[in-house]
């Protein structure tokens, strides 16, 4: 019983970057689906498409200033009607009354790029007229939509001493910033709408970097005494997360600072735990897609710590889970390299590192069931995605890094390859799931490329374009595969790059 609570901790909507909320159902048990690209300014294309919907049915889009959580009909609705700036009467094409066949699309004009709207979030949905539905209408998942700058893509390097960054047209892939930082960069993050970067230095600083003007006018965020690894922003309380080393107990802590550019404590470190690494060396984290969750990983030793981050929790600041993560494979050796969170929360993912050219794994965590996923009933123990799972796959040797899709349900993975070797081969690999569920995974390898120790992978704000580091690579310090095939889009090379183990997109 006590688990309950904790499982809607982990997967409540937010009014995040994306979804908002489910719709509800209509014929057929099937639900009306709602999508957009990036919103950014001045792009020449955009709109919403409407599927699954009831064919040849009237349905309603509309698009409010504000969010809402109740309900219409008896669907639920995550828009404020009171607010709305927008409603276009459409009508579903598709066979007439035939369930999820309903679909439209709806064209909208993006205003050119002003920096007094980006960041600005409207909140859009779909009602559909539908017999079949409860109330006689069915509703489509709730999004919302953030006006953002042009993508871009961050590049930090882990090289000691004088390590480079570098600021990517999101676009077109080419080099339009770059500096170098006092040492190692673990870790970077734009604000929603992009208007901000910040990114860790270590023994130095966290820097930001402030777009509004167009171009990047860098500053101070804070000072840093040691080490920092990772950085993630809660978008709902303005605060900056990194695991920090804590000067005064030499153990390292997940601090929060104040990123509310209008707070007097702006810079301030205002939250941090108490023990993170009193269970062993620690440097790996994850936070979850809300923002108020991080796993965080013993680095030699198989347990993770999910520690609660939301101040409105009696647990703040505390450990409520240690959850132990199983492996396997032909090494007597392995580290939990990564880990990342599905899109909804419900899951952990974790890459599980093994020496030489043994293969890795893909470990599976689902809070609802509180145990990690077997997908191999037929072996003892618990099997994780690899080559003890039915079906055997090959993940890859040396998984270093993963990037989960916000929209759907796939991860992506990148490795060093064969470590054993002087120069190791490194690779990208899509996983698909099924939430939940131990079967009906699959994989799709990248082609044969040149990605030398592929260190970093980072998915964009769309989903549909991978950015992988790699050590030199011939084709570019950073290449650009397409997300579904994973074939390659172009290469970039990085002038005196070295390292390159931090990508963010804006």
């Amino acid at each position: 019983m006590r688990l309950l609570p904790l499982f809607f901790l982990f997967v409540t909507p937010l009014f995040a970057q994306h979804s908002t909320g489910d719709g509800g159902p209509g014929s057929g048990g099937l639900t009306p689906e709602l999508s957009c690209p990036q919103a950014w300014l001045g792009r020449p294309s955009f709109g919403f498409e409407i599927s699954n919907g009831l064919g040849g049915a009237q349905a309603y889009f509309g698009i409010s200033a504000a969010p809402d959580a109740t309900t219409f009909n008896g669907a639920p609705l995550w828009m404020d009607l009171s607010a709305m700036v927008l409603v276009q009467p459409t009508l579903l094409g598709g066979s007439p009354g035939t369930p999820g066949v309903g679909s439209a699309s709806i064209p909208i004009s993006l205003p050119p790029m002003n920096p007094l709207l980006v960041g600005r979030s409207y909140f859009a949905q779909t009602a559909v007229m539908d017999g079949g539905a409860a109330g006689g209408w069915a509703t489509s998942n709730g999004i919302e939509v953030i006006l953002s700058m042009q993508p871009q893509v961050f590049a930090g390097c882990n090289a000691g001493y004088n390590s480079p960054w570098y600021l990517l047209d999101g676009l077109q892939h080419q080099v339009v910033d770059s500096g170098i930082a006092y040492f190692n960069i673990h870790g970077g993050v734009y604000t929603p709408g992009g208007t901000d970067l910040f990114f860790p230095v270590t023994n130095d600083s966290i820097q930001h970097a402030n777009f509004q003007s167009g171009s990047a006018i860098w500053s101070t965020f804070t000072s840093l005494s040691d080490a920092a690894y990772g950085l993630e922003y809660d978008p709902d309380l303005k605060r900056l997360w990194s695991l920090v080393k804590d000067s005064s107990t030499g153990q390292f802590e997940l601090a929060g600072y104040d990123a509310d550019p209008n707070s007097v404590n702006y810079g301030s470190m205002i939250a941090q735990t108490n023990g993170a690494s009193a269970m062993g060396h620690v440097e790996i984290w994850s936070m979850a897609p809300n923002k108020k969750l991080a796993a965080v990983h013993k680095v030699f030793g198989d347990d993770i710590y999910i520690w609660n981050l939301d101040p409105a929790s009696p647990n703040y600041l505390q450990k409520i889970m240690t959850i132990a993560v199983p492996n396997h494979g032909g090494s007597p050796f392995t580290v939990n390299t990564d880990s990342a969170w599905s899109r909804d929360g419900s899951e952990l993912f974790v890459s599980v590192q093994h020496t030489g050219s043994a293969q890795g794994e893909i470990a599976r965590y689902s809070f609802g069931n509180a145990a990690w996923i077997d997908h191999n009933a037929l072996l003892p123990g618990i099997q994780d995605i690899g080559e003890t799972s039915d079906p055997p796959v090959s993940i890859g040797a040396a998984p270093t890094c993963l990037s989960t899709s916000a929209f759907d349900d796939f991860i992506i993975i990148s490795g060093f390859g064969d470590n054993s070797t002087a120069t190791a081969s490194g690779w990208v690999t899509r996983l698909d799931y099924i939430p939940n569920r131990e079967t009906g995974f699959q994989l799709t390898h990248s082609p044969s490329l040149d990605l030398e120790e592929a260190w970093e992978c980072s998915l964009s704000p769309e989903n549909d374009v991978i950015a992988v580091g790699t050590h030199g690579a011939a084709a570019g310090d950073i290449q650009f595969l397409d997300a579904t095939t994973l074939a390659p889009i172009s290469g970039t090379h990085l002038p005196n790059a070295r390292n390159v183990s931090t990508l963010a997109w804006r």
